[in-house]
């Protein structure tokens, strides 16, 4: 038996089935979607899950061995614009930039000149 008989996981995501069993085995999509070919103890298939759906597989060689994957979709990209609008700069615009006065010039009295008071 395939163990687990189901999973779920995402689009993009590659599923690799082992055979740990001592018997040959396949991983065969009803639907010739995948199929591993014969695999004996101790190899591997990976199928990568492009599209969201539910694949039901068997085992060529033991049809009551059965499985299913089921493929969520991704979730959608933000649109460019609520990217931008996610970012720190974005989300505090920064205004014109504002100078503080300078202040004053006084008069320094001249070397040897008393200040006024």
């Amino acid at each position: 038996m395939f163990a687990p008989p189901a999973i779920t996981v995402a689009e993009g995501d590659t599923v690799t089935w082992s055979n740990s069993d001592p018997v040959p085995h396949t991983v065969t999509s009803d639907t010739g979607a995948f199929d591993s070919g014969v695999m004996n103890n101790g190899q591997t298939f990976g199928f990568t899950c492009a599209t969201a759906g539910s694949y039901s597989y068997f085992c060529d060689l033991h049809p009551t061995m059965i499985g299913t994957v089921v493929v969520t979709a991704a979730a959608p990209a933000p649109a460019p614009e609520a990217q931008r609008l996610a970012t720190p700069e974005a989300a505090q615009p920064a205004g014109p930039e504002i100078e503080q006065p300078a202040a004053p010039e006084t008069e320094q009295p001249a070397e040897g000149e008393s200040a006024g008071y």
